[in-house]
């Protein structure tokens, strides 16, 4: 179950970003979201990442989630979720993923996942995108990222809870894919895996730094490497349709007011970032840290 929740939340850090216009000097990874009359809200950009320096927290950011009455995720992570999320990565019922993908990629997809625990079986009735996904991710030691840990804590803390997205709709992409563009995404994957703790090193340390530009940047030139009118395609639909989705979706715990929301930390710069579209809507957007 921790994997599977692992796979779910990373699928946009393991999408490649590339040729995104940022806006100048967006430094910041909460924000407080404010109009008139209307009772502030705040915005977190996060990185799907268990890493013990990316969950510390510091008690100014804490504070502002302990006092939010309700906590907005992409995904809001309950049984269902999780359950149409998995039905979708595997395919128990057609051909096994060696006879689809080939047995060179299919060698190396079995000494790849053995170091994340996924064995043989389970792996010939996953699909080709969910290999692709599941190998641009890092090793999880507890499975629980970011993400994770604020839903389960806002859980805990008796929240309302509820997500900007469906587990269908944050996948549908990958399912749209033809078989060649899922190949290609596989191959990518493969190829950089080696690359991948170096990789999120750097994207760490830009988060850490609360440097948006530079957590894009850095995204750009790890990802954009493989097929570019593929990647494109992507952007427009995994990243920037989502923004406009996302933003649409929020409205309603804005006009609540006092909610606490998480979405990746990609979302939140560029003219079509999420930062920019509470603007035009009216919305004054305040980095508190």
């Amino acid at each position: 179950m921790k994997r599977l929740l692992s796979i779910v939340a990373v699928v946009l850090i393991c999408v490649p970003v590339t040729e995104i216009a940022a806006t100048q000097g967006q430094r910041g990874i909460v924000w407080q979201i404010e109009r008139k009359g209307l009772e502030p809200s705040y915005i977190m950009g996060t990185v799907h990442s268990d890493d013990d320096r990316v969950l510390r927290l510091p008690e100014q950011v804490r504070s502002v989630f302990r006092k939010a009455s309700s906590f907005v995720a992409e995904l809001k992570l309950d049984h269902f979720s999780i359950q149409q999320a998995a039905k979708m990565m595997f395919d128990l019922a057609g051909p096994p993923l060696e006879s689809v993908i080939g047995q060179q990629r299919y060698q190396a997809c079995i000494r790849l996942l053995a170091g994340y625990g996924i064995p043989e079986a389970q792996l010939q009735h996953m699909k080709p995108w969910a290999v692709a996904v599941s190998l641009s991710m890092p090793k999880s030691r507890s499975g629980v990222v970011l993400d994770i840990e604020l839903y389960q804590q806002a859980q805990s803390q008796g929240k309302k809870l509820f997500g900007l997205e469906t587990a269908h709709e944050q996948v549908a992409v990958f399912e749209t894919l033809t078989l060649q563009q899922q190949l290609s995404l596989l191959d990518d994957a493969i190829k950089q895996h080696h690359k991948l703790s170096s990789m999120f090193e750097e994207l760490v340390q830009y988060y850490l730094q609360r440097d948006l530009n530079g957590l894009e940047r850095a995204s750009n030139k790890y990802m954009m490497q493989g097929d570019r009118l593929l990647a494109q395609n992507l952007i427009q639909k995994v990243l920037l349709d989502r923004n406009y989705r996302m933003v649409r979706r929020m409205q309603p715990r804005l006009q609540e007011g006092n909610s606490f929301i998480a979405v990746g930390a990609l979302h939140l710069p560029g003219e079509e970032g999420i930062l920019r579209l509470l603007e035009k809507q009216g919305y004054t957007v305040t980095a508190i840290y």
